[in-house]
């Protein structure tokens, strides 16, 4: 079985070797193109805490400071490993939402203690300024990255989705789902889904797939890259 994977081509590739560890093969289309933007952070001096809403957030926070003893606390579990693997020591992860972040953040820092930083790319979906600073909390957001949208599928995963060879697509956020109907309907292609699965990382991305005619959309129960591809084998044993 075969799932089609729109995230941008780092984070494919990372999620096809998860998907492969369990016997299910990728066609890659990332719909988006990450561009890094040069900022300096420095050496954060005043600064308690550095949040990152993404991987690419953290990889923005790698390259705009040497320092790695700041406390980083991470929307999920693949931002808080994409931190770790650039040597921050001490991450912290959310459970995937900005919920449980902002939650997160109340649990271990104190307003009083200094600001935070968040670093993003230059789209946000959620305020978390805004949710913090009813806490006395001052959050100073730093842009680090654009991510560039597709201006039209690839010819690859248009033919895959005629074939009828596709289990499903895997939606890895808000943004690139909206952007994947948007694309599938300009190819007037939407109707190949009703053969198709939509995998979905959060109820967020479900909700911008819904009103299309998919066979089926399926949320993780977790907000990680693990439980969306156990939900993708669960779906293909019972295809």
């Amino acid at each position: 079985m075969t799932v089609l994977v729109t995230r941008p081509k780092r984070d494919s590739l990372a999620f096809a070797a998860i998907l492969r560890s369990r016997g299910v093969e990728s066609l890659i289309a990332p719909l988006l193109t990450i561009v890094d933007i040069t900022i300096t952070l420095g050496d954060l001096d005043g600064v308690q805490g550095c949040v990152v809403t993404s991987a690419n957030g953290a990889d923005a926070l790698a390259r705009a400071t040497a320092n790695r003893c700041v406390p980083v606390l991470a929307v999920g579990t693949a931002s808080a490993a994409r931190a770790r693997e650039h040597g921050f020591t001490g991450v912290h992860a959310a459970g995937g939402n900005l919920e449980s972040l902002t939650a997160l953040i109340r649990q271990n820092l104190e307003p009083a203690s200094g600001r935070l930083i968040q670093v993003s790319g230059s789209r946000i979906a959620g305020d978390l300024a805004g949710l913090l600073a009813r806490d006395g909390f001052v959050v100073e957001r730093v842009v680090g990255y654009h991510a560039d949208a597709a201006s039209g599928l690839p010819q690859a995963a248009l033919a895959a989705l005629r074939g009828g060879d596709l289990l499903g697509v895997a939606h890895f956020s808000p943004r690139t789902a909206d952007i994947f109907m948007r694309l599938v309907r300009k190819a007037g292609a939407d109707t190949f889904l009703q053969s198709l699965v939509g995998f979905c990382l959060s109820d967020a991305v479900a909700r911008n797939l819904e009103g299309s005619d998919w066979k089926d959309l399926v949320v993780a129960p977790r907000s990680d890259a693990e439980s969306l591809a156990e939900c993708i084998v669960l779906a293909g044993e019972h295809s």
